[in-house]
């Protein structure tokens, strides 16, 4: 998913996803750049981010009562 659809689907406003990642990207041997921070995998390709979450951020969490 992109960086807005992420970001919305965390409640997060985009730039602030966006400059998470890009705090934490690093080198990969291949060539590309890759940033992993909690549960949340992104991969820049061009200027972009593609975003892959973890299934913990995809299910909803059961809220004690």
């Amino acid at each position: 998913m992109t960086i807005a659809q992420a970001a919305a689907l965390l409640s997060l406003q985009d730039v602030s996803l966006r400059r998470l990642f890009e705090r934490n990207a690093r080198p990969t041997p291949e060539g590309g750049t890759v940033a992993r921070v909690d549960g949340m995998t992104a991969r820049k390709i061009g200027r972009h981010w593609r975003v892959w979450l973890d299934p913990g951020w995809l299910t909803p969490s059961a809220v004690p009562k």
